[in-house]
């Protein structure tokens, strides 16, 4: 009559069910743990890759400007416009910039513009 074993009675004990029930749970949240930290981590990595990307062409760029400014051809025109240096035997023209209308008027003594400023 003794149609239960002790395998069968041990676990069908309420305490190792429970205790199944607890270690369930916990690789369970093990797992969801896991699963998010994994999607935090691809998300984190997407954003790095878009960085990296984002500084490669300001890098690119950069590299452009550095070719443009060591073009002997632009030192040259830096050096006229700048510094007015000139090539042997060239002869330097300055012109003088124009002045503005407001420019103009700030070299006028204050009577002669109120002046002008009712009377023109």
């Amino acid at each position: 009559m003794l149609s239960h074993s002790p395998a069968k009675k041990f676990l069908s004990s309420k305490i190792v069910l429970f205790s199944l029930l607890i270690i369930f749970i916990f690789i369970i949240s093990i797992v969801i743990k896991n699963s998010s930290q994994q999607q935090k981590n691809s998300q984190k990595t997407i954003e790095l890759e878009n960085e990296i990307l984002a500084l490669e062409k300001q890098n690119q760029e950069l590299d452009q400007l550095i070719d443009f400014f060591s073009e002997q051809e632009f030192v040259e025109k830096q050096a006229r416009e700048k510094l007015g240096l000139a090539k042997p035997g060239e002869k330097m023209v300055i012109i003088p910039k124009q002045k503005t209308k407001n420019e103009l008027q700030q070299n006028k003594p204050m009577p002669k513009l109120w002046f002008e400023y009712f009377f023109n």
